[in-house]
Formats: structure tokens, sequence, C-alpha cells
């Protein structure tokens, strides 16, 4: 479905009403009060979404508090690559969430009894 916009164009900033797909999950984490996110990409996007992130993106916090760090992994590679590629970076409690995936979960109740960092 996706596939001709997404063969040389990472989907994670495809414009959603005006707004990169990655700006809603990047917010939403913040909101909740998440500031340190790995994003987990592809060798051949990693040089759009790294360029996108440095360029356009601007925190709905302070910029400053918000660890945002690019895992990059082979493009032929599946999924469970990347979070092999992530263990090392994991120290606790984490949320993982697709790229593709559009979430407005309550965090909240969940972060009351779990510290994220």
């Amino acid at each position: 479905m996706m596939d001709p916009i997404n063969s040389n164009y990472p989907l994670t900033i495809v414009p959603i009403i005006n707004k990169p797909l990655i700006c809603y999950q990047l917010e939403y984490l913040q909101r909740h009060g998440v500031h340190n996110i790995l994003v987990t990409v592809e060798r051949k996007y990693a040089h759009k979404i790294e360029k996108y992130l440095k360029n356009h993106y601007k925190s709905v916090s302070d910029p400053s508090k918000v660890n945002i760090e690019l895992v990059v992994f082979q493009d032929d590679e599946e999924s469970v690559v990347a979070l092999r590629l992530l263990a090392p970076k994991i120290n606790g409690p984490f949320i993982a969430i697709e790229g593709n995936t559009l979430i407005d979960i309550p965090l909240d109740q969940v972060l009351d009894t779990h510290t994220l960092t």
C-alpha cells in the first residue's frame, strides 16, 4: 500500500496532516516524560531521518532535555536485529513503537508505576 512512497523515502517522515509521522510519535513520548529516545532506522534512510531531525524537528519541551539517538541497521535485516542493537543501550523499562504507527494510549497510567529513563 505505501511501497511506492516507502521505496526511496522513509515512511516515518511522510507528512500526515502537514506533519511527519515521526513528529507525532516524538511529541507523544515527550508529553509523557520520555526524554531519551532511540530511533532505529535502515541504513538507506539514516541520512534523511538524521537531516530531518536536525533541521526541522522542534521539541515540544526544552530541546536541551531531549536526547534522540539514531540506531542504524542494515537495510535487509529483520527488526529483531534492531532490537539486538538496542539491547546495550537499554538499562530499564522501555517502549517500542513501530515507525508507521500513530498511538495515543494513556502512558501516564503506566508511568505512574514505572520510571522511564
